[in-house]
């Protein structure tokens, strides 16, 4: 029997990887690859035939990788395949030391310790593969003892932290410098200048060359005269760009194959015609590049844009692009300034026609380009293509760094670059810095800073946050608040009536309280914890309430009733949180609800009443 072909239905309730799948669960063993579709993102083929040197094993990794598909992006999966191709490495090196490891029960916490050891040994190796070797096994080990317990050993175990300090140890990339940029900045001119005219100057007739079809002249073809091949696409091509596979359909074998004898390829020929021969990868690096600098994005973000990305805040009147990205098992959103809409509606209008003609997978994305082949495709912003580009691009302007040599051009070091020219712009304004690049952690902006050009101001700014405010999960909302909150609407109409209004903001659910101390199932008692609380709701009717608050502490910052170190340390942060609240508001809002809240204070707001509430929760 052809065993390749056979397939077995699982009668266990819990699945052997050893055998066969059916159905969606089908995983072709006897190729030892799988193929994982991801709808939009694509499709891919994972090959693990150089793992069956230990079988049993590979098979329950790949049981594994399988399994946590559906939560996987593509990348994440071949970062559990690199993450066995370094396993598999330490698992050759200690079987010459006598102790082979073939099956998964062999795999306990000793063989675990010893892998960590193993990649802290290659100390060539920056720290951050090291621990992409470590938590990409790991990941799949975990698997297999939440789901299959019997078939691992009952000693496999994880370290809590098996590499201290790695955040500090980390070489963070630095940002360019002001020569470099401008640099940069001329050269995106010039090539988005040289684009706008290839598109929107139409091909005018020369009327240079003859017919070359079936003559030679002087014992060659007419072919290799490139006046003639202007002939030929002015007459037999309409002046029309047409992709390899088009040429052939119509006939015109003949005109691409001399391109690629005697002019240098078909590409190189569409560039001395001069036509517009159709957005292609090159054309693309100028606009990626400014926009990472305008907006900060990420690159795996930047890739993943969608057509619909610009969206219409209807509050302000204003347009901003958004971006999604990916975070655990949720999807942040992130907003980039109006600044980059104009991009981002060039690109879209370049790549229009790709869109139409692309398959499902691909037509709802921004970046999108015509390949050699005339096939449409997506740019990788992480791939050898895209790196190559960015080279051709340094190159052909002559870019060098600040020691005079050519420069190393890479997308992810404009990030921090726009992370260094924000903190300053901002004076030093760590919070709202976090909130333009999209983290979860002060601790993760203050890496994107390049501490070398502005040390003193960076100590300061990280020194004037409080613990409060560094975990500070406050949501502001404009708008509709259903969406923004991914709630039903009938919660968002009872947020927004104010059945759970705590005079300072709206509470999401007072009851369950994620502060500390708190309850659940008991109503919250934190009564100045609001602006710090995640499950704290602020509109624009709100401020008004807020900026009292804000008046009565300065008013007691200014008084009697605490001294200048006991305001700071209870309400200091308060009043910074505030401001950084109404950063979020148009101006004319903010001054609107200014001006009301100092005509008519709201009562709950009397100085000593704030004292005594604070006193109370502290316990004085």
């Amino acid at each position: 029997m052809d065993k390749t072909r056979l397939r077995v239905v699982y009668q266990e309730e819990k699945p052997n990887p050893l055998q066969q799948y059916n159905d969606d669960n089908v995983v072709p063993i006897s190729k030892k690859s799988i193929c994982i579709d991801k709808g939009k993102e694509g499709a891919k083929e994972f090959n693990f035939t150089e793992f069956y040197t230990r079988p049993q094993l590979a098979m329950w990794f790949v049981e594994s990788i399988w399994k946590l598909k559906g939560k996987s992006r593509l990348a994440t999966i071949e970062g559990y395949r690199q993450g066995m191709r370094v396993f598999w490495r330490f698992l050759d090196e200690i079987q010459k030391s006598d102790r082979p490891i073939y099956e998964l029960r062999q795999i306990d916490r000793y063989i675990i310790k010893m892998y960590i050891r193993w990649l802290k040994d290659h100390t060539k190796w920056v720290v951050g593969s090291q621990i992409n070797g470590y938590v990409t096994v790991k990941a799949l080990l975990v698997y297999l003892m939440r789901h299959y317990p019997e078939e691992v050993s009952a000693d496999l175990a994880f370290p809590v932290n098996p590499f201290p300090g790695s955040n500090a140890q980390q070489r963070h990339r630095d940002a360019y410098s002001p020569k470099v940029i401008g640099q940069l900045i001329k050269a995106i001119v010039v090539d988005l200048e040289e684009i706008y005219r290839k598109v929107e100057t139409p091909y005018v007739k020369t009327g240079k060359g003859v017919d070359p079809r079936g003559l030679r002249g002087s014992g060659r073809s007419l072919y290799k005269d490139f006046d003639n091949m202007i002939w030929y696409f002015e007459n037999l091509l309409d002046c029309q760009y047409r992709v390899p596979k088009e040429i052939r359909n119509l006939g015109h074998g003949t005109f691409m194959k001399a391109a690629g004898i005697y002019h240098g390829g078909l590409r190189k020929v569409w560039e001395l015609l001069g036509a517009w021969a159709g957005t292609r990868q090159e054309m693309l690096v100028p606009f990626v590049l400014v926009y990472t600098y305008l907006s900060g994005g990420n690159p795996g973000a930047i890739k993943d844009m969608e057509r619909d990305c610009i969206k219409y805040e209807p509050l302000t009147k204003r347009r901003h692009v958004e971006m999604r990205k990916a975070r655990g098992k949720s999807v942040q959103k992130i907003k980039h300034s109006p600044r980059c809409v104009t991009i981002v509606e060039r690109v879209l209008e370049l790549t229009g026609v790709l869109a139409a003609e692309a398959g499902e997978h691909m037509k709802d994305f921004v970046w999108l380009y015509r390949g050699r082949k005339g096939d449409i495709r997506r740019l990788n912003l992480g791939g050898s293509a895209v790196l190559h580009a960015l080279s051709v691009f340094v190159k052909k302007h002559d870019i060098r760094d600040d020691d005079g040599k050519p420069l190393k051009l890479n997308l992810a070091r404009l990030r921090p670059t726009f992370a260094t020219e924000a903190f300053l712009k901002t004076k030093g304004d760590l919070v709202k810095l976090k909130q333009l690049l999209g983290h979860s952690s002060i601790a993760t902006t203050q890496q994107y800073v390049s501490a070398a050009m502005m040390p003193e101001m960076l100590e300061n700014a990280a020194a004037d946050l409080s613990a409060h405010e560094s975990e500070m999960k406050a949501r502001i909302v404009v708008g509709d608040v259903a969406s923004e909150l991914d709630i039903s609407k009938e919660e968002a109409g009872r947020l927004l009536s104010g059945d759970f209004d705590t005079f300072l903001s709206k509470c999401m659910n007072p009851l369950n309280s994620p502060l500390k101390g708190e309850q659940e199932g008991k109503m919250c008692s934190r009564f100045h914890a609001c602006l710090r609380c995640g499950h704290s709701l602020i509109t624009s009717e709100d401020l008004t309430k807020i900026f009292s608050y804000q008046n009565s502490l300065i008013k007691i910052g200014g008084g009697d009733l605490m001294s200048t170190e006991q305001f700071e340390k209870a309400f200091g942060s308060d009043i910074r949180l505030i401001n950084n609240i109404a950063s979020r508001f148009p101006a004319e809002v903010v001054e609107g609800a200014r001006r009301k809240a100092l005509k008519i204070p709201c009562p709950q707001w009397d100085a000593k009443i704030i004292v005594a509430q604070h006193l109370l929760e502290e316990g004085l």
